[in-house]
């Protein structure tokens, strides 16, 4: 698993906050930020269909695109399939994460379970 730290440099978090992963799958991604934690998943087969779990304290929830909590990933490619060649995964964090402007946001990510 491949993690980073991102420490918010303003007084507020920049808006919108796009992320670009250059990996060439993404069979996890985790996205904290306090007690807030997103867990995604783009999976390698199929239609590639993002995937979003809200762990929230006690709480664990599935999210459908409704949830402020959602956010897209895309494969940016010229040829958007998994894995990808020369190019990358990209999500905007939604504003939901950044609610009570934290001072860092942890990312880490699987790019293939093997």
């Amino acid at each position: 698993m491949d993690r980073t730290t991102i420490l918010r440099q303003a007084e507020a978090w920049p808006a919108p906050l796009v992320v670009r992963l250059h990996v060439k799958g993404l069979e996890s991604l985790r996205v904290s930020a306090g007690a807030v934690e997103l867990e995604g998943s783009v999976p390698s087969t199929g239609d590639h269909r993002t995937s979003w779990v809200l762990h929230a304290g006690a709480e664990e929830k599935r999210l459908d695109a409704a949830s402020p909590y959602w956010a897209d990933i895309r494969l940016v490619a010229a040829k958007p399939r998994v894995p990808l060649e020369d190019g990358y995964f990209q999500l905007t964090l939604p504003p939901a994460i950044l609610e009570g402007n934290p001072a860092e946001l942890h990312l880490a990510w699987i790019d293939f379970y093997r």
